[in-house]
């Protein structure tokens, strides 16, 4: 089966999302915060912040760490990227859900990352924490496994 989907489309309305969210906002998006977001949106696949410093760095100019940890901050801060904890990396975020709880579906083998929203399992776990008298603070499920090109085609990477 043949991978058909188009990351242009997704890089696009990442992008336009960024854009329109900044203005709403009047947040601004510096040259800094933008190159780190494109770093990030380059694929669906997370990204360490070590491997962000060393892409934006040139032979005689390293880019400094805290610069680029400030902006992941921002971003992260206002929801355009997410951090993937049990990875310690990073990726755009690809859709538009104010906190929400979401699912990240992390293949293993190809380091490719969906970011999916299920209402059910958001409501499900709102529930379970209004139960106990829990605040959830980070309302994210990583689930790892193989993606369904990997199971295809048995790729590696």
């Amino acid at each position: 089966m043949k991978n058909t989907h188009d990351h242009h489309i997704c890089q696009s309305k990442a992008l336009q999302h960024i854009n329109e969210q900044c203005r709403k906002k009047n947040i601004r998006l510096t040259p800094i915060r933008q190159q780190v977001f494109d770093e990030i949106l380059q694929s669906h696949k997370a990204i360490k912040a070590y491997d962000i410093l060393q892409n934006m760095s040139t032979p005689g100019e390293m880019v400094k760490p805290p610069t680029v940890y400030r902006a992941i901050d921002f971003l992260l801060e206002h929801g355009f990227i997410h951090k993937i904890e049990s990875l310690n990396a990073f990726i755009a975020c690809y859709h538009e859900h104010n906190k929400d709880c979401f699912q990240l579906l992390i293949c293993d083998e190809c380091g490719t990352v969906s970011e999916q929203i299920n209402n059910k399992i958001s409501h499900e776990m709102k529930l379970l924490s209004e139960k106990e008298n829990f605040t959830l603070q980070h309302p994210i499920i990583e689930l790892h496994g193989t993606c369904f090109q990997c199971n295809t085609t048995g790729t590696k990477s």
